[in-house]
């Protein structure tokens, strides 16, 4: 009862509202029946999505019928969920939940950790005027899954992707089905120094392909955050011919760009008010910032590829990726030479 009432007293000092109950009403479980409804709504609806469920609507049965309103579930947030207390399957249960109650009036949801294709599914099926998803190392989202939901979120202006498998594929296919889109984060774990690999890319492997997919679907952007991506001089170029209404461009940590090569390019960059250059301190970073180390030596067999400095070359500090993993987004580090992988 105590964290209850801490959350609630948290979430009222933050609104606009200045509240001065009785004594008695100041008891946890009844203070809140005595304010109208629309400010209790107003409170609450500061209070995160799991408390909702499994504190505030259990403490009494006004608060159980205010938890019911969809005005509370216009937006839905479920992140930093390692530490709960719960199983995943309880977790997409409740986001589910969540969603069910928003009756079609979500407007914003951020998952992290547990998204998949199921989830999204749930939340198309329910009808919602989503115009704002965020996705947090949502490992068990693929292309598929994300281009199915959201051509059924015609609403849909922000998508925020972090260290996720979407690959550039899936990146052109979401910008063709929606033409609204005005906001993209596409942010991985940088790599300094850059990677190079031994192979001829001739086979088909682009770094800039993602820059390329979004340069072609995606002219309506303001903000773009690309923090970590592994895009050369050229992707960059495309994205800003074909996007000339940014307002925002994070190219933080996207070693391969060298603006310092190209006087035209880097004029164009800084010429967009919120630009932020690969070098640019990351201090203000939700995220780790740290990079992976080193340089590719070569590409060893059923397509892992080495990455580390040549003094941890043959070193049990040598890193082994997959190397589609890397280029689908998600890069997955294992120990020493035959661990590794998925």
């Amino acid at each position: 009862m105590l964290s209850i009432s801490h959350s609630l007293r948290s979430a009222a000092e933050s609104s606009s509202l200045t509240l001065r109950p009785s004594k008695e009403v100041m008891k946890v479980g009844n203070w809140v029946d005595f304010l109208p409804r629309d400010i209790s709504l107003e409170i609450l609806q500061k209070v995160g999505t799991i408390d909702k469920l499994m504190n505030i609507q259990k403490v009494s049965i006004s608060w159980y019928r205010i938890c019911q309103d969809p005005k509370l579930w216009r937006s839905i947030d479920i992140q930093n969920i390692k530490d709960l207390p719960y199983t995943s399957n309880n977790i997409v249960k409740m986001a589910m939940n969540a969603i069910d109650r928003s009756r079609g009036q979500l407007i914003d949801l951020k998952i992290e950790d547990f998204g998949s294709e199921y989830l999204l599914m749930h939340l198309i099926n329910r009808g919602n005027q989503l115009r704002s998803l965020r996705l947090v190392k949502c490992l068990n989202l693929f292309n598929e899954g994300l281009i199915e939901a959201v051509k059924k979120l015609p609403y849909l202006e922000e998508l925020h992707i972090y260290y996720g498998k979407i690959t550039y594929v899936g990146l052109e296919l979401i910008g063709r089905n929606c033409p609204g889109l005005k906001s993209l984060t596409y942010n991985k774990q940088g790599m300094f120094p850059p990677v190079y690999f031994d192979y001829d890319e001739d086979d088909g492997h682009n770094f800039s392909n993602e820059a390329f997919a979004i340069a072609r679907s995606m002219p309506e952007l303001r903000h773009l955050s690309l923090f970590g991506n592994q895009m050369y001089n050229d992707g960059l170029e495309a994205i800003l011919d074909s996007c000339p209404h940014l307002e925002s461009l994070d190219i933080r940590q996207c070693f391969r760009v060298e603006l310092e090569e190209c006087y035209e390019l880097s004029e164009k960059c800084f010429s967009i008010k919120g630009f932020r250059p690969p070098n640019d301190c990351t201090d203000d970073y939700e995220f780790d910032s740290s990079t992976l180390d080193g340089q590719i030596i070569h590409i060893g067999n059923e397509g892992y590829f080495y990455i580390g400095g040549e003094d941890d070359y043959h070193t049990e500090n040598y890193g082994e990726y997959r190397i589609n993993d890397f280029l689908g987004e998600n890069v997955s580090r294992g120990r020493g030479g035959s661990g590794g992988g998925d």
